[in-house]
């Protein structure tokens, strides 16, 4: 799937900043229009979102399975936001008679980008 992440209309929304000029006069002064004027790349941009995911199952009475993966990109309106995420999941079941024996496993990974840095944060679970 994909979509947008923008900022309408940004050179209106964008307050001025105010100052007094060496002759004594106040101005304003608006960033996002200075850097169009001296030929800057836009400040803020149109964010994609993008995803997609896929999934298998099956199997017999006596054994079943399930696994699926699914991967994120998130873009934000500026160039430094952004967020990647990587799920991914498995099941398999194992039934004869009485006994039944279920094995899981679950993956998520994922990597943000902020002004600041970008940090990883990554969770892995694992039960049987």
């Amino acid at each position: 799937s994909t979509g947008a992440n923008w900022l309408p209309d940004s050179f209106h929304r964008w307050a001025p900043a105010w100052f007094v000029n060496n002759r004594g006069s106040l101005q304003a002064f608006n960033v996002l229009q200075y850097n169009k004027d001296h030929g800057f790349p836009d400040v803020f941009q149109v964010g994609r979102p993008i995803g997609g995911g896929v999934s298998l199952s099956g199997g017999a009475d006596a054994v079943r399975y399930f696994l699926s993966a699914d991967f994120n990109r998130d873009e934000g309106m500026v160039s430094y936001n952004w967020q990647n995420k990587f799920n991914a999941r498995g099941n398999l079941s194992y039934s004869r008679g009485p006994l039944q024996i279920d094995a899981n496993y679950g993956l998520i990974r994922m990597l943000s980008g902020t002004k600041a840095r970008s940090r990883r944060v990554t969770a892995t679970s694992v039960a049987a």
